[in-house]
């Protein structure tokens, strides 16, 4: 099962790279992600190998960091040099294995060093699966074209307006104003 996160690395000169990502736990001591190959992240774990992923039940961390919006806030992991977004539910510190190419995207093979647990998890409500949909075809439409982002972006539009609230609205005009609008 993939798991979205907040996957943080740091790049040569020490700057905090925060991207959404999803993660694979193979096994209780082993996690895969793979990154695209012409991204920040892939760069950087090539350089340092290690990064944290982080857990949350809030759609604006994801938003903020595939938009480059604002700054996350955060804190520096417990085990590798890299930080934890603020506010986490948990995060995981992770060490790299193994680094494989696989067409446009690597495969990570990540070891746990690290473990921690801040507060249970409360879910997310139709809306944010709805956007997070939408952000992920919007960091794709160079692969997959404006079609699936538009379709993905009124389906979360449709459940941000039924089950939504403050938080979903912002997450959605953010979106909007970093894609350059929906027409």
């Amino acid at each position: 099962m993939i798991i979205e996160t907040i996957f943080s690395t740091r790049s040569a000169d020490g700057e905090n790279n925060f991207a959404p990502m999803g993660m694979e736990r193979t096994d209780a001591a082993t996690v895969l992600v793979r990154p695209f190959r012409s991204s920040l992240t892939w760069e950087n774990l090539n350089r340092n190998g290690f990064a944290v992923a982080g857990i949350t039940d809030s759609i604006l961390p994801f938003v903020y960091a595939a938009t480059k919006d604002r700054k996350l806030g955060s804190f520096p992991a417990f085990r590798v040099p890299c930080h934890v977004p603020a506010d986490p539910c948990s995060w995981v510190e992770l060490e790299l294995k193994r680094i494989s190419l696989e067409g446009e995207r690597g495969e990570c093979i990540f070891r746990i060093v690290h473990e921690e647990y801040r507060r249970p998890f409360s879910g997310f409500n139709r809306a944010r699966y709805a956007i997070l949909e939408a952000l992920v075809a919007a960091t794709r439409v160079d692969i997959r074209g404006r079609e699936p982002f538009l379709a993905e972006y009124a389906r979360a539009v449709e459940l941000t307006r039924r089950t939504g609230g403050e938080e979903e609205r912002l997450a959605l005009l953010l979106i909007e104003k970093w894609t350059g609008g929906i027409a």
